[in-house]
């Protein structure tokens, strides 16, 4: 439950997150995660460390770099045209890596064990969708915190 209250103590409009994303680049995502995977891992059957939002972050930053050299390479008249298919071909896999790791290993079962969590220990029926989960990934997590604020209130209305 402590977990719980340090995700709801720490929650930001959801619009704040995305502006935060985009002004850094994606890097406050990570920060955002790092910061609060002790609180996640709790909810999750699979607990994960801070490792697992360390190898998130090197896929995030490795995937725009190789991007970049696929990049250079196409502009230079004399490369080999099978390493610029290569190149490509890695900075893609980086990037779907990037979003399957963070949906698999972070964002479902955080988000699964949250939602049993709630149910059992408030009687709060957290419902996930798992494609919103896996397209917009952190926001959608830090949008479901949002929401149990909503709902303890709502609750708290009703009695």
């Amino acid at each position: 439950m402590q977990n719980l209250e340090k995700l709801v103590e720490n929650s930001k409009p959801t619009i704040n997150m995305f502006g935060l994303s985009i002004l850094t680049v994606g890097i406050y995502p990570l920060m955002w995660l790092y910061d609060n995977i002790d609180a996640f891992g709790s909810f999750s059957r699979k607990p994960y460390t801070k490792w697992s939002v360390i190898i998130l972050a090197a896929l995030f930053a490795w995937q725009p770099y190789i991007s970049n050299i696929t990049n250079t390479l196409a502009l230079d008249p004399y490369s080999n045209v099978g390493l610029i298919a290569f190149v490509t071909i890695l900075s893609m896999i980086l990037s779907i890596a990037f979003y399957i790791f963070h949906f698999v290993v972070i964002a479902a079962p955080s988000m699964k064990g949250l939602s049993e969590h709630l149910l059992v220990t408030e009687k709060i029926d957290l419902k996930i969708n798992s494609f919103f989960a896996f397209i917009f990934l952190y926001l959608y997590m830090n949008y479901k915190i949002n929401e149990v604020i909503e709902l303890r209130k709502r609750k708290a209305m009703m009695g």
